[in-house]
Protein backbone atom coordinates (compact mmCIF):
# COMPACT_ATOMS: atom_id res chain seq x y z
CA UNK A 1 0.00 0.00 0.00
CA UNK A 2 1.29 3.48 -0.81
CA UNK A 3 -0.42 6.70 -1.89
CA UNK A 4 2.28 9.13 -0.87
CA UNK A 5 3.65 11.97 -2.99
CA UNK A 6 7.19 13.27 -2.78
CA UNK A 7 8.67 16.40 -4.33
CA UNK A 8 10.68 15.94 -7.46
CA UNK A 9 14.22 14.98 -6.48
CA UNK A 10 15.68 17.60 -8.79
CA UNK A 11 13.98 20.27 -6.68
CA UNK A 12 14.89 18.65 -3.37
CA UNK A 13 18.56 18.03 -4.18
CA UNK A 14 20.12 21.10 -2.53
CA UNK A 15 17.96 21.20 0.59
CA UNK A 16 18.53 17.54 1.41
CA UNK A 17 22.19 17.31 0.52
CA UNK A 18 23.13 18.44 4.02
CA UNK A 19 21.59 15.16 5.24
CA UNK A 20 23.89 13.17 2.98
CA UNK A 21 26.16 10.35 4.03
CA UNK A 22 29.36 8.91 2.68
CA UNK A 23 29.14 5.57 0.89
CA UNK A 24 29.75 2.55 3.17
CA UNK A 25 28.57 4.52 6.21
CA UNK A 26 25.41 3.40 8.00
CA UNK A 27 22.34 5.61 8.28
CA UNK A 28 19.41 5.30 10.70
CA UNK A 29 15.91 6.65 10.17
CA UNK A 30 12.48 6.61 11.78
CA UNK A 31 9.35 5.97 9.72
CA UNK A 32 5.74 6.99 10.35
CA UNK A 33 2.46 5.16 9.85
CA UNK A 34 -0.09 6.02 7.21
CA UNK A 35 -2.92 8.27 8.35
CA UNK A 36 -5.86 10.23 7.01
CA UNK A 37 -5.44 13.55 5.27
CA UNK A 38 -6.58 15.33 8.45
CA UNK A 39 -3.54 13.83 10.20
CA UNK A 40 -5.60 12.28 12.99
CA UNK A 41 -6.70 8.77 12.09
CA UNK A 42 -4.22 6.12 11.05
CA UNK A 43 -6.69 4.19 8.91
CA UNK A 44 -10.12 4.89 7.40
CA UNK A 45 -13.15 4.17 9.51
CA UNK A 46 -15.82 1.89 8.12
CA UNK A 47 -17.96 3.55 5.48
CA UNK A 48 -16.02 6.82 5.55
CA UNK A 49 -14.15 8.05 2.53
CA UNK A 50 -10.85 9.73 3.23
CA UNK A 51 -7.88 10.72 1.19
CA UNK A 52 -5.08 8.35 2.12
CA UNK A 53 -1.52 9.43 2.84
CA UNK A 54 1.53 7.35 3.68
CA UNK A 55 4.69 9.08 4.86
CA UNK A 56 8.15 8.49 3.43
CA UNK A 57 11.49 9.32 5.02
CA UNK A 58 14.19 10.88 2.83
CA UNK A 59 15.75 11.58 0.47
CA UNK A 60 19.24 10.70 1.71
CA UNK A 61 22.06 11.98 -0.48
CA UNK A 62 24.89 9.47 -0.93
CA UNK A 63 28.23 11.06 -1.77
CA UNK A 64 29.67 9.81 -5.06
CA UNK A 65 26.50 8.25 -6.46
CA UNK A 66 25.95 9.25 -10.08
CA UNK A 67 23.40 8.32 -12.73
CA UNK A 68 24.35 4.98 -14.25
CA UNK A 69 25.79 3.63 -10.98
CA UNK A 70 24.18 0.98 -8.82
CA UNK A 71 23.41 1.54 -5.15
CA UNK A 72 23.91 -1.57 -3.05
CA UNK A 73 21.79 -0.95 0.05
CA UNK A 74 22.28 -3.28 3.00
CA UNK A 75 19.32 -3.37 5.38
CA UNK A 76 21.10 -3.88 8.68
CA UNK A 77 18.37 -3.52 11.30
CA UNK A 78 14.64 -2.86 11.62
CA UNK A 79 13.06 -2.00 14.98
CA UNK A 80 9.26 -1.61 14.76
CA UNK A 81 7.04 0.42 17.04
CA UNK A 82 4.33 -1.40 18.96
CA UNK A 83 1.18 -0.58 16.95
CA UNK A 84 -0.07 -1.78 13.57
CA UNK A 85 -3.26 -2.06 11.54
CA UNK A 86 -4.82 -3.56 8.42
CA UNK A 87 -7.78 -2.29 6.43
CA UNK A 88 -9.66 -2.46 3.18
CA UNK A 89 -11.49 0.52 1.70
CA UNK A 90 -15.24 0.34 0.96
CA UNK A 91 -15.69 -1.60 -2.26
CA UNK A 92 -18.89 0.31 -3.07
CA UNK A 93 -16.85 3.51 -3.31
CA UNK A 94 -13.57 2.02 -4.60
CA UNK A 95 -14.65 -0.91 -6.83
CA UNK A 96 -11.16 -1.54 -8.27
CA UNK A 97 -9.09 -1.29 -5.07
CA UNK A 98 -8.41 -4.77 -3.73
CA UNK A 99 -8.84 -8.12 -5.43
CA UNK A 100 -12.33 -8.75 -4.01
CA UNK A 101 -13.55 -5.18 -3.71
CA UNK A 102 -17.04 -5.94 -5.00
CA UNK A 103 -17.47 -8.64 -2.34
CA UNK A 104 -16.66 -6.22 0.50
CA UNK A 105 -18.79 -3.10 -0.05
CA UNK A 106 -18.07 -1.76 3.44
CA UNK A 107 -14.69 -0.67 4.75
CA UNK A 108 -13.02 -2.62 7.53
CA UNK A 109 -10.12 -1.79 9.83
CA UNK A 110 -8.50 -3.61 12.74
CA UNK A 111 -5.68 -2.46 15.01
CA UNK A 112 -3.02 -4.68 16.53
CA UNK A 113 -0.62 -4.46 19.45
CA UNK A 114 2.81 -5.87 18.59
CA UNK A 115 4.77 -7.94 21.10
CA UNK A 116 8.33 -7.02 20.17
CA UNK A 117 9.80 -9.41 22.72
CA UNK A 118 8.22 -12.37 20.96
CA UNK A 119 8.05 -10.60 17.58
CA UNK A 120 4.41 -11.65 17.30
CA UNK A 121 0.90 -10.25 17.28
CA UNK A 122 -2.47 -11.83 17.93
CA UNK A 123 -4.77 -11.66 14.90
CA UNK A 124 -7.64 -12.88 17.05
CA UNK A 125 -7.85 -15.41 19.88
CA UNK A 126 -6.39 -18.65 18.53
CA UNK A 127 -4.35 -17.06 15.71
CA UNK A 128 -0.84 -15.67 16.33
CA UNK A 129 1.22 -14.07 13.56
CA UNK A 130 5.02 -13.92 13.57
CA UNK A 131 6.33 -10.47 12.65
CA UNK A 132 8.59 -10.17 9.59
CA UNK A 133 9.14 -6.42 9.15
CA UNK A 134 10.27 -4.98 5.83
CA UNK A 135 9.86 -1.61 4.05
CA UNK A 136 7.03 -1.77 1.51
CA UNK A 137 8.51 1.27 -0.21
CA UNK A 138 12.23 1.64 -0.79
CA UNK A 139 13.59 3.75 -3.60
CA UNK A 140 16.16 6.03 -5.10
CA UNK A 141 15.45 9.22 -7.06
CA UNK A 142 12.97 9.00 -9.91
CA UNK A 143 13.74 7.68 -13.38
CA UNK A 144 13.31 10.66 -15.78
CA UNK A 145 12.23 8.19 -18.47
CA UNK A 146 9.53 6.48 -16.44
CA UNK A 147 6.58 5.90 -18.81
CA UNK A 148 3.28 7.70 -18.38
CA UNK A 149 0.55 6.09 -16.33
CA UNK A 150 -1.49 3.47 -18.20
CA UNK A 151 -4.17 3.48 -15.51
CA UNK A 152 -5.01 5.20 -12.23
CA UNK A 153 -3.92 8.67 -11.10
CA UNK A 154 -1.11 10.49 -12.93
CA UNK A 155 2.50 9.83 -11.90
CA UNK A 156 3.22 13.58 -11.61
CA UNK A 157 0.71 16.15 -10.39
CA UNK A 158 0.39 19.80 -11.39
CA UNK A 159 2.95 20.84 -8.76
CA UNK A 160 5.52 18.40 -10.13
CA UNK A 161 5.26 15.99 -7.22
CA UNK A 162 5.88 12.30 -7.92
CA UNK A 163 3.47 9.61 -6.74
CA UNK A 164 5.01 6.61 -5.02
CA UNK A 165 1.93 4.46 -5.63
CA UNK A 166 3.56 2.49 -8.45
CA UNK A 167 6.80 0.50 -8.31
CA UNK A 168 9.30 1.06 -11.09
CA UNK A 169 12.99 0.69 -11.96
CA UNK A 170 13.96 3.04 -9.12
CA UNK A 171 12.16 0.78 -6.63
CA UNK A 172 9.35 2.65 -4.88
CA UNK A 173 6.25 0.70 -3.76
CA UNK A 174 7.66 -2.77 -4.48
CA UNK A 175 6.06 -4.61 -1.53
CA UNK A 176 8.60 -7.45 -1.78
CA UNK A 177 8.49 -9.21 1.57
CA UNK A 178 12.00 -10.66 1.23
CA UNK A 179 13.53 -7.23 2.01
CA UNK A 180 13.89 -7.90 5.72
CA UNK A 181 16.86 -7.11 7.96
CA UNK A 182 19.92 -8.91 6.64
CA UNK A 183 18.94 -8.49 2.99
CA UNK A 184 20.67 -6.36 0.35
CA UNK A 185 18.84 -4.38 -2.32
CA UNK A 186 20.41 -3.27 -5.62
CA UNK A 187 18.93 -0.20 -7.34
CA UNK A 188 19.96 1.69 -10.49
CA UNK A 189 20.85 5.33 -9.82
CA UNK A 190 18.99 7.99 -11.85
CA UNK A 191 19.78 11.16 -9.88
CA UNK A 192 23.00 12.62 -8.51
CA UNK A 193 23.46 11.46 -4.91
CA UNK A 194 21.14 8.50 -5.40
CA UNK A 195 18.50 10.07 -3.10
CA UNK A 196 17.33 7.14 -0.98
CA UNK A 197 13.93 7.20 0.67
CA UNK A 198 11.73 4.65 2.39
CA UNK A 199 8.31 4.26 3.95
CA UNK A 200 5.06 2.25 3.81
CA UNK A 201 6.56 0.22 6.64
CA UNK A 202 5.21 -3.29 7.02
CA UNK A 203 5.50 -5.74 9.90
CA UNK A 204 4.08 -8.68 7.93
CA UNK A 205 2.69 -9.10 4.43
CA UNK A 206 1.49 -12.02 2.36
CA UNK A 207 2.49 -12.17 -1.29
CA UNK A 208 -0.17 -10.33 -3.26
CA UNK A 209 -1.22 -7.88 -0.50
CA UNK A 210 -4.70 -8.67 -1.78
CA UNK A 211 -6.96 -6.38 0.30
CA UNK A 212 -4.70 -3.30 -0.32
CA UNK A 213 -2.76 -3.28 2.95
CA UNK A 214 -0.31 -5.41 4.88
CA UNK A 215 0.18 -5.37 8.64
CA UNK A 216 0.91 -1.64 8.37
CA UNK A 217 3.23 -0.30 11.05
CA UNK A 218 6.03 2.18 11.63
CA UNK A 219 9.68 1.80 12.59
CA UNK A 220 11.42 3.22 15.58
CA UNK A 221 14.58 2.60 13.63
CA UNK A 222 15.67 1.26 10.26
CA UNK A 223 19.43 1.11 9.72
CA UNK A 224 20.85 0.88 6.20
CA UNK A 225 24.31 0.94 4.65
CA UNK A 226 24.51 2.24 1.05
CA UNK A 227 27.48 1.28 -1.12
CA UNK A 228 28.12 2.97 -4.47
CA UNK A 229 28.89 0.35 -7.11
CA UNK A 230 30.62 1.80 -10.15
CA UNK A 231 31.40 -1.73 -11.33
CA UNK A 232 27.82 -3.00 -11.45
CA UNK A 233 25.11 -2.08 -13.94
CA UNK A 234 21.50 -2.69 -12.94
CA UNK A 235 18.36 -2.14 -15.04
CA UNK A 236 15.65 -3.34 -12.61
CA UNK A 237 15.78 -3.73 -8.82
CA UNK A 238 17.07 -7.02 -7.45
CA UNK A 239 18.03 -8.25 -4.03
CA UNK A 240 19.61 -11.03 -2.07
CA UNK A 241 19.38 -12.48 1.41
CA UNK A 242 20.97 -15.45 3.11
CA UNK A 243 18.88 -17.95 1.18
CA UNK A 244 17.97 -16.43 -2.20
CA UNK A 245 18.75 -14.08 -5.04
CA UNK A 246 15.57 -12.16 -5.85
CA UNK A 247 14.74 -10.51 -9.21
CA UNK A 248 11.81 -8.17 -9.77
CA UNK A 249 9.49 -7.06 -12.54
CA UNK A 250 6.68 -4.49 -12.55
CA UNK A 251 3.94 -3.75 -15.07
CA UNK A 252 0.21 -3.02 -15.22
CA UNK A 253 -0.09 -6.41 -16.96
CA UNK A 254 0.79 -9.20 -14.51
CA UNK A 255 2.01 -11.41 -17.38
CA UNK A 256 4.42 -8.69 -18.49
CA UNK A 257 5.63 -8.22 -14.91
CA UNK A 258 6.30 -11.97 -14.82
CA UNK A 259 8.21 -11.76 -18.12
CA UNK A 260 10.42 -8.94 -16.83
CA UNK A 261 11.21 -10.80 -13.60
CA UNK A 262 12.06 -13.99 -15.49
CA UNK A 263 14.25 -12.08 -17.97
CA UNK A 264 16.16 -10.44 -15.13
CA UNK A 265 16.66 -13.83 -13.47
CA UNK A 266 17.91 -15.46 -16.67
CA UNK A 267 20.18 -12.52 -17.49
CA UNK A 268 21.78 -12.59 -14.03
CA UNK A 269 22.36 -16.33 -14.10
CA UNK A 270 23.98 -16.06 -17.53
CA UNK A 271 26.34 -13.32 -16.27
CA UNK A 272 27.29 -14.70 -12.85
CA UNK A 273 30.71 -16.37 -12.48
CA UNK A 274 30.11 -18.74 -9.55
CA UNK A 275 29.20 -21.46 -12.03
CA UNK A 276 29.36 -20.09 -15.59
CA UNK A 277 26.47 -21.08 -17.84
CA UNK A 278 24.91 -20.19 -21.18
CA UNK A 279 21.72 -18.19 -21.41
CA UNK A 280 19.93 -21.34 -22.54
CA UNK A 281 21.13 -23.13 -19.41
CA UNK A 282 20.06 -20.13 -17.30
CA UNK A 283 16.56 -20.29 -18.79
CA UNK A 284 16.35 -24.01 -18.02
CA UNK A 285 17.66 -23.55 -14.47
CA UNK A 286 15.10 -20.81 -13.80
CA UNK A 287 12.33 -23.15 -14.93
CA UNK A 288 13.62 -25.97 -12.72
CA UNK A 289 14.40 -24.15 -9.44
CA UNK A 290 13.11 -20.58 -9.82
CA UNK A 291 10.27 -19.65 -7.47
CA UNK A 292 8.32 -16.76 -9.01
CA UNK A 293 5.81 -15.09 -6.71
CA UNK A 294 3.25 -12.31 -7.08
CA UNK A 295 4.58 -9.49 -4.89
CA UNK A 296 1.43 -7.36 -5.01
CA UNK A 297 -1.61 -6.75 -7.21
CA UNK A 298 -2.89 -3.49 -5.67
CA UNK A 299 -0.39 -0.81 -6.71
CA UNK A 300 -1.63 -0.40 -10.32
CA UNK A 301 1.73 -1.67 -11.58
CA UNK A 302 1.66 -5.23 -10.39
CA UNK A 303 4.82 -6.94 -9.15
CA UNK A 304 6.45 -10.34 -9.52
CA UNK A 305 9.68 -11.48 -7.89
CA UNK A 306 11.58 -14.61 -8.90
CA UNK A 307 13.87 -16.30 -6.36
CA UNK A 308 16.87 -18.53 -7.03
CA UNK A 309 18.04 -20.59 -4.02
CA UNK A 310 21.69 -20.12 -3.15
CA UNK A 311 22.00 -23.69 -1.87
CA UNK A 312 22.15 -25.10 -5.42
CA UNK A 313 25.55 -23.48 -5.92
CA UNK A 314 27.89 -25.96 -4.22
CA UNK A 315 30.95 -24.63 -2.48
CA UNK A 316 29.47 -21.20 -1.67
Amino acid sequence: MGLVRRSREAQAHDSFRRYGIHPNAAACARTDQARGADGRDRAPQEGKRRRRTAFDTGPIYVEGAEPGDTLEVRILKIVPNTEAFNFNVPGKEFPTVGQLASEFPEGFVRYYRLDLGKMQTEFKPGIVIDLKPFPGTFAVGVDPNEPDAKAGPPIHDAQGRTSTLRPWKNGSNMDVNELQAGSTLYLPVFQKGGLIWTGDSHCRQGNGEVNLTALECSYKEIEIQPIVRKDLKTEWPWAENEAYWVFMGFDEDLNQAMKIAVEQTVNWLARQTLVPMSRQEAYALTSIVGDCRVSQVVDIRKGVHCMIPKTIFKGR
